[in-house]
């Protein structure tokens, strides 16, 4: 841009679509920045506090919108009721960002792959499931998946932790955290008392 400026060619609709690349780029550097603050930061002390869950669940997608984008996976986020959900914000990110990261690592080799987030109530729990596009996990694989150490990924590309203690994050909420075989397609779902919400 500063050679397009210092050349007699400048053109002025040029420069506006360069400065607002610019701009859209550093509002995303700063959305990232403030989710993995968010997402990273030690919460073993932290009280529980009401957070907006669809915030929460926007600071996970935040850092993988260029794994979503380079992957051609599109994610929608279903929301009957907006709810405030009282939690240890980092934490319940990072089970977010998990689950959405293990639907995008499933979905790799998929054409027109998709993820629906969807939030609904079901009499005293807030219900939110992940669902992919995926047909579903083999069911030698799903009896395994949540036991800490068990991985399908490559040697360097997964520790076996995420799902153990995604589900150990959502119990120590008072809640649950279970993939639904019956499901047409692959599904997490967390259930969450409503009297934490």
């Amino acid at each position: 841009m500063i050679d397009k400026m210092n050349s007699n060619k400048a053109n002025q609709f040029d420069l506006q679509a360069d400065i607002k690349r610019i701009k859209d780029t550093a509002g995303h550097v700063a959305r990232v920045v403030k989710s993995m603050r968010q997402v990273s930061r030690n919460s073993t002390e932290d009280q529980l506090t009401k957070v907006s869950l669809r915030e929460t669940l926007q600071n996970a997608i935040d850092l993988c919108a260029e794994k979503l984008k380079n992957s051609h996976i599109k994610l929608d986020i279903i929301i009957e009721i907006e709810h405030m959900i009282n939690c240890r914000s980092s934490d319940i990110s990072q089970v977010f960002l998990n689950l959405i990261s293990n639907s995008i690592d499933a979905l790799k080799n998929e054409k027109n792959g998709w993820i629906n987030i969807e939030v609904k109530e079901n009499g005293d729990k807030l219900i939110i499931d992940f669902i992919d596009s995926g047909l579903g996990i083999e069911p030698l694989i799903a009896e395994k998946m949540m036991n800490p150490f068990f991985t399908t990924k490559p040697v360097g590309q997964g520790t076996g932790l995420g799902l153990s203690i995604s589900k150990a994050i959502i119990e120590s909420h008072g809640g649950e955290l279970k993939y639904l075989e019956a499901s047409q397609n692959t599904c997490f779902q967390i259930e969450l008392p409503l009297e934490l919400t």
